[in-house]
């Protein structure tokens, strides 16, 4: 009876230690994970207080000398325009930067119009016929949970335009009381779920490995269904509850 438990004891005693290391990695993790983000939106900053503001100035300095060119000289009013174009094209490359690592937008506005973006600038921009649905009642959510939410879809549009060679695309987002849902589908290639789990190492392995521990930190769930030839719907569910007891000030009413 005494070994019995004992043998109970020391089990006990290695689930309570089991369970606080993966408390602790999961902390881990988390802590990370916002660090990265701190980084991401340190350096958007920098480009955009530094980069931006000084192109925006070399603009109008060439303005300027345009204005200032003679009949006649090396450089004429063509020469102008075309560094001007190009100057304009750097400054929307340091823009779509900016965007990814860290979107203005999805501080200063939320989650919907973010994703809205998103749709438009990897999806209706490259070709692919994109529809956008909400419902329930939108509204500002927690900092992590709108960060997490917006990693997952980005990472799933992202995977249609490299990947998936769909004409078309759903985006929709669904607010409930105590829980948001994301739902990404295309029409696609697809792909078999059972072979990215067998070698998660490949990029779309990767990426999908990176939404479910996003996820796991605000305890939500991803879904995948999936076949060749029979595209690609991506479900991800976040219950708000358990994500933040309460939701930011803010937002669509």
């Amino acid at each position: 009876m005494g070994l019995l438990l004992g043998m109970a004891l020391g089990r006990l005693r290695l689930e309570a230690h089991l369970r606080a290391r993966q408390q602790e990695q999961e902390a881990l993790l988390q802590r990370l994970l916002q660090a990265q983000e701190e980084e991401r939106r340190r350096i958007a900053r920098g480009l955009h207080d530094d980069i931006s503001q000084a192109l925006l100035a070399l603009s109008l300095r060439i303005d300027d000398l345009r204005d200032r060119c003679t009949p006649g000289a090396s450089l004429d009013r063509a020469d102008f325009s075309a560094l001007k174009q190009a100057l304009y094209d750097a400054l929307d490359e340091v823009h779509r930067i900016i965007f990814n690592l860290r979107p203005q937008i999805l501080d200063d506005m939320g989650l919907v119009p973010a994703a809205m973006w998103l749709a438009q600038e990897h999806l209706q921009r490259r070709g692919v016929e994109t529809s956008f649905e909400v419902s329930g009642r939108q509204r500002r959510l927690p900092e992590p949970v709108e960060t997490v939410a917006f990693r997952v879809i980005q990472e799933a549009v992202v995977n249609i335009q490299r990947h998936a060679q769909a004409t078309s695309a759903h985006l929709a987002l669904t607010f409930k009381p105590d829980a948001l849902d994301i739902l990404v589908l295309d029409n696609g290639q697809g792909f078999d779920p059972n072979q990215v789990r067998v070698h998660p190492g490949q990029p779309r392995g990767l990426g999908l490995l990176g939404m479910r521990e996003r996820l796991a930190l605000v305890h939500g769930t991803l879904t995948i269904t999936s076949k060749p030839g029979q595209g690609t719907i991506i479900h991800a569910h976040i219950p708000l509850a358990k994500a933040e007891p309460q939701s930011r000030e803010g937002g669509a009413p």
